[in-house]
């Protein structure tokens, strides 16, 4: 709008002077036109002159006339140098007007163009002084939340769920971290990890994944990154990738039991038995009270036929863990194989009391399959 007004002003003093310089030629040529009755004049004289000499006039009155038009025109051509300089004069003075209006004009224009951009910069500083001040705010909430997240440690652990109040922790924590993330605060290694177990709860394995790969990124010798890694792998059925992981863990923590467990986890998805044995062997070796150890292990006996170290096995996961509803099953097909037929059925039934689920389990179990037909086994499991 000020640039149109500018313009429209240009415009008009354009106009203005056009006119005059017009007005200024016109006047020179009607000046010059003045001059033409002093020839007339001169030729008149000439004539004059001509009638004397022809009627005898005297030479020496010719002479007086001669000088007194020289002295005329000398005359004239002063009067027109004079009006010529006072003409430049002006019009100098004109332009000199005109360009110090412009020059105003100009000046206006740049002053409010300057207070625009007074107000454009401060505002923007007014910005980052807020974006700053929410900086310091998000990072003292984030810093705190990070102090209660290590008191928890919260491990993702393929055969449970997280507390519910460690939920409700790392949601908060990912919500702040979502939020921080506006005003230009980069996530630390932590809180990838933080954002990838809070991800790997709510079932997002994929968004899970990209966060713990970022998180070793920024801190390549944490183990229970790689961990935590291994164990959402397992979650996408990529076994192999999760025994790299794994053994990537044990690498940077030798006497990590469950890493250990996760490892023989992998190598049975693997159908690598004998390997799988080994790996459950070394966490109860590390933890001789690791009842999911002892509970697996009876298992990959079962599949390596060797029925009586498996029985062994599954007494000592239904002593540590009684109200494992898995260590019950497991020994019940244990059973159930060496053709026991009346301790199959009592631990089944114990088991299913633990949890329903494993009565659907057990009608299609290749472990059940010489019970099938047996009556009391269809009763159970109806």
């Amino acid at each position: 709008m000020l640039r149109k007004r500018v313009t429209i002003i240009v415009f008009i003093l354009a106009v203005l002077l056009g006119g005059f310089v017009s007005s200024v030629i016109v006047w020179g040529e009607e000046a010059t036109g003045e001059e033409k009755p002093l020839v007339e004049k001169e030729l008149s004289s000439s004539k004059d002159n001509a009638q004397r000499a022809k009627f005898g006039a005297e030479e020496g009155e010719k002479d007086t006339n001669g000088n007194e038009d020289k002295e005329t025109r000398w005359e004239g051509n002063l009067d027109r140098s004079i009006s010529i300089m006072n003409m430049v004069a002006t019009l100098t003075g004109i332009l000199l007007g005109l360009l110090a209006l412009l020059a105003s004009a100009f000046g206006v224009y740049l002053a409010l163009r300057l207070r625009k951009w007074d107000k454009k910069i401060s505002k923007v500083n007014d910005d980052i002084k807020f974006i700053g001040q929410m900086k310091i705010k998000y990072e003292g909430d984030l810093e705190g939340l990070r102090e209660n997240l290590n008191k928890i440690k919260p491990i993702i652990d393929s055969t449970k769920k997280l507390p519910k109040k460690a939920k409700q922790k790392l949601d908060e924590f990912t919500r702040k971290l979502e939020e921080s993330e506006v005003f230009g605060i980069e996530p630390k290694g932590d809180d990838y990890f933080y954002r990838g177990t809070d991800f790997y709860e709510k079932g997002n394995y994929e968004l899970a994944l990209e966060s713990f790969d970022k998180a070793i990124e920024l801190k390549p010798d944490w183990a229970l990154a790689w961990y935590n890694k291994g164990t959402t792998l397992a979650r996408l059925k990529r076994y192999e990738e999760a025994l790299k992981t794994y053994d990537k863990a044990i690498d940077l923590k030798r006497d990590w039991v469950q890493a250990w467990y996760g490892k023989g986890i992998m190598l049975g998805k693997l159908e690598r038995y004998e390997d799988e044995l080994k790996a459950y062997d070394k966490a109860i070796e590390l933890n001789l009270d690791y009842g999911d150890a002892w509970i697996n292990k009876s298992a990959t006996l079962d599949k390596l036929r060797r029925y009586d170290e498996a029985l062994k096995a599954c007494d000592k996961a239904i002593k540590l863990k009684p109200c494992q509803a898995l260590a019950w099953y497991n020994r019940a097909c244990t059973y159930a194989l060496i053709g026991d037929k009346e301790n199959a059925l009592k631990d089944l039934a114990k088991a299913i009391k633990l949890d329903k689920k494993f009565k659907e389990d057990a009608k299609t179990d290749e472990d059940f399959k010489s019970l099938w037909d047996d009556p009391d086994f269809k009763k159970l499991v109806e």
